[in-house]
């Protein structure tokens, strides 16, 4: 009795392999951050404040460069609103409250 080879992948299987390694190393690397991240956040870096607020909501990665391109540490993310971050940034509304979510929960903890 023959044996089948086996078939060779699909390009979406592939893709599916690719996309899993790549979450798996984001987790990785999301734990790290998560670590250098317990610091207070007035101390945080503009690297720092992406990859914190890329960790808590990854859809927010595509906003990463306004985030660098306006100097966000952590001192002017405790100072953000959603009026600035709307209006200088050109966050949409959606994006801009999740954010003054998140900053409402790092001044909760009193890091700073």
């Amino acid at each position: 009795m023959k044996v089948n080879p086996k078939p060779k992948n699909s390009q979406r299987e592939i893709e599916e392999k690719i996309k899993s390694a790549k979450k798996a190393n984001h987790c990785f690397v999301t734990s790290l951050i998560a670590e250098k991240c317990q610091s207070k956040p007035s101390e945080w870096t503009v690297d720092d404040v992406i990859h914190h607020v890329c960790s808590v909501d990854p859809n927010m990665m595509t906003h990463a460069d306004l985030f660098r391109k306006h100097e966000i540490d952590g001192k002017a993310l405790l100072l953000l609103n959603s009026d600035m971050m709307m209006k200088y940034m050109g966050l949409k509304l959606g994006p801009a409250l999740k954010i003054c979510n998140l900053i409402e929960k790092l001044k909760a903890k009193r890091f700073y």
